[in-house]
């Protein structure tokens, strides 16, 4: 169930990308770079937050398998 969850976490972060590279492109399309900067932040910090749970949730399922 942990492991279901994880997963699920990992496309949200996933999700979340998706989105904010979609806005920041709209932004600096209608707008200015500066107005898309914001996307891009939030796009890399989504990125990191998925690596990091994706690194976490494997390691999790590796300690599990070698507690059984």
């Amino acid at each position: 169930m942990k492991s279901k969850a994880g997963i699920l976490l990992e496309y949200l972060w996933l999700l979340i990308s998706a989105i904010s590279l979609f806005a920041a492109v709209q932004q600096w399309y209608k707008n200015d770079i500066k107005n898309g900067s914001v996307f891009l932040i939030m796009l890399f910090v989504s990125l990191l937050m998925y690596t990091f749970r994706r690194q976490l949730r494997k390691k999790n399922n590796t300690t599990m398998k070698e507690n059984e």
